[in-house]
């Protein structure tokens, strides 16, 4: 075998194992029990999803985290509407990042408000159509100041990760 095809087969290999330990870290996350921490994990490894694999490869993984939360009972069942407006936030979060990943890295800030923007007008709309009163703005909050929170800790994370990687 030449050194070429060598090279060319560790790399497909290493983008394999690159996406396991990811998935399996975003299929884990959820398993932190705290909405900080593990929406942190979880939007950093989407971040470096993105720088690692495009948006394609880290699109598969927006789905994960909201439905193993749900299914183990650690996300509220009256969340569970919330649940497509998470993966729709999850998809603007890593679209933006994939449009300024080349610009300015710290642009991701504005995924992350871009994410939580979305999330609590989302949240609060539905919400106070379902529910109303008080507890329509306490999830609303919930997916508002939070998302933005670990959404922006995830991409400070992320930097470190991605600068051992020396991804960028």
């Amino acid at each position: 075998m030449n050194q070429s095809k060598v090279v060319a087969i560790s790399r497909d290999y290493s983008m394999l194992i690159n996406f396991a330990v990811i998935l399996s870290l975003i299929v884990l996350a959820p398993l932190l029990s705290n909405q900080i921490l593990t929406g942190t994990l979880v939007n950093s490894l989407l971040v470096v999803s993105v720088f690692l694999f495009g948006f394609s490869g880290a699109f598969l993984l927006v789905f994960i985290p909201s439905i193993i939360s749900w299914f183990l009972g650690l996300l509220p069942l009256a969340m569970g509407p919330m649940i497509p407006f998470i993966f729709v936030g999850n998809l603007i979060f890593i679209g933006v990042i994939g449009i300024i990943k080349d610009k300015n890295y710290w642009l991701g800030f504005v995924a992350a408000s871009a994410k939580a923007v979305f999330l609590f007008v989302s949240s609060y709309v539905l919400f106070n159509f379902f529910v109303g009163g008080n507890n329509a703005k306490i999830v609303a909050s919930m997916m508002g100041y939070v998302q933005v929170l670990t959404a922006s800790l995830g991409v400070v994370l992320a930097y470190g990760v991605l600068k051992i990687l020396k991804r960028i």
